[in-house]
């Protein structure tokens, strides 16, 4: 309840942050009525979803979970992408403003193409965000990359490395997926396995999630390591529960 609370203070403040850019920079985009309707319309869209967050995590209820964390999710997926290209652009908007108002004769065909690119840079990152969710609604990639290396170790030539990281089970990824996966990749018989963090976000599933990743056979052993999620969920929980597995948890 208090990881919800804080990202929606944080997305607040990103969601303050934007408008102040927009309005401040990018006159033109501001000047629209239907930009200005969409910006302020999202906001209560991301409390409705905090507030089914909350609700979903005080009674158990996964379906509410999987739309209010959802919701929050894409929302501020694009708010930081807007907060991103709007300070990345920010330097030359602002050198634009400065220069359009020491001289302000020259060259007035080049400032106004000058001022649309650089309109158009927030749609980049609108645009990179919705690739990026159309991407991830399709099934999980299992590459298989060669490695090559001058003078390895005779018994390391065809050594094959399963490296699995960032599943984040939760409201859209669930143990059978996780199932799926390592079925596929058993089948391409590693001799060792390197799981780096962020496994699950819906931490009653985290020690199951943990027994399939100890079942997945390799000659060497499976080998974990903490990401981000895991001190964010708690690490000392997430560390009682690797103790109740036989996986190796490295750290530091």
């Amino acid at each position: 309840m208090r990881f919800a609370l804080t990202f929606m203070a944080l997305y607040t403040v990103v969601f303050a942050v934007d408008l102040l850019l927009l309005r401040a920079l990018q006159p033109s985009w501001w000047q629209r009525r239907w930009l200005r309707r969409l910006l302020y319309g999202q906001f209560p869209l991301a409390v409705l979803g905090a507030a089914l967050w909350l609700i979903s995590r005080a009674y158990g209820f996964n379906n509410l979970l999987a739309v209010g964390w959802g919701l929050l999710a894409v929302l501020s997926l694009y708010l930081g992408s807007l907060l991103i290209s709007l300070v990345l652009s920010s330097p030359v908007l602002l050198a634009h403003k400065i220069w359009s108002r020491i001289d302000p004769p020259s060259a007035p065909a080049r400032r106004a193409f000058l001022g649309r690119a650089l309109a158009t840079v927030p749609l980049a990152g609108v645009g990179g965000v919705t690739y990026g969710l159309a991407r991830s609604s399709s099934g999980a990639d299992l590459r298989e990359i060669p490695l090559h290396f001058a003078n390895l170790p005779a018994p390391l030539e065809g050594l094959r490395i399963l490296h699995i990281s960032d599943i984040h089970i939760g409201p859209y990824i669930g143990l059978p997926d996780l199932e799926k996966l390592l079925l596929r990749a058993e089948a391409l018989k590693p001799d060792l396995a390197l799981i780096t963090g962020d496994l699950c976000d819906h931490m009653p599933d985290y020690l199951d999630a943990l027994h399939l990743l100890e079942a997945l056979p390799t000659r060497l052993g499976n080998y974990c390591s903490l990401g981000n999620h895991e001190y964010i969920r708690g690490v000392r929980r997430v560390r009682r529960l690797f103790a109740q597995t036989t996986l190796p948890l490295l750290v530091d």
